[in-house]
């Protein structure tokens, strides 16, 4: 496979495939030689197409856009879980995002979505997203990780929410703030949450260097967002 793709979206692309299962599969096939030099025209093909959009600052943002809502979206369709979806993520996400730390903008990325399940939120976009350098933010998740201290098990889980839930906000506060302090993006899930849950990040709409996505649609049917975007990236890295 040529690596070199035309676009950065297409690493990513959500339209007619889910390309972060399928390429990644295709990426953890490979010998240990060949995945060091596909990793290396992958990481200065996203580089370079990057460095293409940087005088235009709206369409930095839409790429980006698409980009955090194509991995989220992959992360809710994938056929199954294996750590070679993680190793094309550190390839492919993770270059993107210390590209747009260092051009000057923060990603808020918030969702309400609710789940049948909550394996995948629980289990599963944590380590997506770590591996694609943006933060993990959930009270439900945290709140399973608290239980899970406490040797709580998976199947008295939805029993015991409501006793941690508020517990699991206020951390999940303090980590909101840590990435507001640090410019770090991150992911704010907040399981069938109202609009207050998401007022922290909403005060940064319209403000330099911070673009705003919120996604209330089922993520394996739709691609519609609402964002808001800056007119600049943060002053101080212009």
């Amino acid at each position: 496979m040529d690596w070199e793709l035309k676009s950065v979206l297409d690493y990513f692309d959500n339209r007619y495939q889910n390309s972060i299962w399928e390429y990644s599969q295709k990426f953890d096939a490979l010998s240990p030689q060949e995945k060091t030099e596909s990793a290396r025209k992958m990481c200065s093909r996203i580089t370079g197409h990057l460095n293409q959009l940087k005088s235009n600052h709206e369409t930095v943002q839409t790429v980006v856009n698409i980009i955090i809502d194509d991995i989220y979206r992959s992360a809710n369709t994938l056929y199954y879980y294996n750590d070679g979806i993680l190793d094309y993520l550190q390839v492919t996400a993770l270059p993107v995002f210390r590209w747009v730390s260092e051009y000057g903008l923060q990603v808020h990325y918030m969702t309400n979505n609710t789940f049948t399940d909550c394996y995948r939120p629980l289990f599963l976009f944590d380590k997506i997203f770590m591996a694609s350098g943006v933060k993990y933010i959930c009270p439900q998740h945290i709140a399973w990780l608290i239980m899970s201290k406490l040797d709580i098990q998976y199947e008295d889980y939805y029993a015991m929410l409501p006793s941690f839930l508020d517990a699991a906000r206020v951390q999940r506060d303090h980590m909101l703030e840590n990435c507001f302090k640090h410019g770090i993006s991150y992911v704010h899930l907040d399981i069938d949450g109202d609009d207050a849950q998401f007022e922290a990040s909403i005060q940064y709409c319209n403000k330099d260097g911070h673009l705003v996505i919120f996604r209330n649609e089922d993520p394996s049917s739709s691609s519609k967002t609402t964002s808001v975007m800056s007119s600049k990236p943060f002053a101080h890295l212009l």
